[in-house]
């Protein structure tokens, strides 16, 4: 019997996400809080946006105006004409540069990683094999922090070893105080079914086949307690979270 943790798909180090809200030890103090001294944040996933011609894209921009920041996910193609990190210049999307357009109508700024990132050994293509990493901001309530660690977690953008798309971290600080506090907002986009499926075609290789497959998780507020202090050691990069028991079984003959 083996069993395989499947990494989390979204984590943004802010807000703590592998803790519940009932054991957030921050919860008390956010409802106390002042509206206007919590950041809002939150994730939108836009099906390969820069890839479909007909977007509602007033529409989209609309409904995530009433929040301090946007991590959309599945960015295929950049809306502006740039360079990638290795000086090759690349081409606008129109589709792309509508929503973004929109977004700034509603009053919002913007982060774009340097490049994009992907399974497949070629990047820079601008398809749905590939996504680019962008983050919306009001910069009357966060403005970057370009003095704190960002950009990509890994150096080989295409076909890394261990995600399907390699996380990227924006740094941000609020200047709601004096303070004057920083943070990280980061996004692991990455593929459970695919990690579980080459699980799976390695032990077949090995002669073993898998006869069942059941979701696990056990918690209680001492695991919980734990993962919530890995994630903070971490840097919020990891913690361990719920997975699958796969029971394998192998013809002794």
């Amino acid at each position: 019997m083996k069993k395989l943790t499947i990494p989390a798909i979204l984590w943004l180090l802010v807000l703590f996400l592998s803790a519940s809200v009932s054991a957030n030890p921050f919860a008390s103090k956010i409802a106390k809080a002042n509206p206007e001294d919590v950041i809002s944040i939150v994730t939108f996933n836009i099906k390969w946006l820069g890839h479909y011609k007909k977007k509602d894209n007033q529409a989209l921009s609309e409904f995530l105006s009433p929040y301090d920041v946007v991590l959309v996910q599945e960015l295929v193609s950049p809306p502006y004409a740039g360079h990638y990190t290795d000086g090759t210049r690349y081409k606008g999307d129109k589709e792309s540069a509508a929503f973004f357009d929109a977004m700034k109508r509603q009053g919002f700024s913007y982060q774009l990683s340097g490049e994009d990132t992907g399974e497949r050994e070629r990047i820079h293509d601008k398809t749905p094999k590939t996504e680019w990493f962008v983050v919306f901001y009001r910069p009357d309530r966060v403005q970057p922090a370009n003095n704190l660690s960002h950009g990509f977690l890994a150096q080989d953008r295409s076909n890394n070893p261990n995600f399907s798309r390699v996380p990227y971290a924006f740094a941000f600080k609020t200047g709601l105080d004096k303070s004057d506090f920083g943070g990280l907002i980061g996004a692991i986009f990455t593929n459970p079914r695919k990690a579980l499926d080459d699980m799976i075609d390695k032990e077949n290789q090995d002669g073993w086949n898998a006869h069942q497959i059941q979701p696990h998780s056990t918690t209680n507020l001492l695991v919980r307690v734990l993962q919530l202090v890995v994630l903070v050691c971490t840097l919020g990069i990891w913690t361990w979270g719920s997975g699958y028991i796969v029971l394998f079984e192998r013809d002794s003959s």
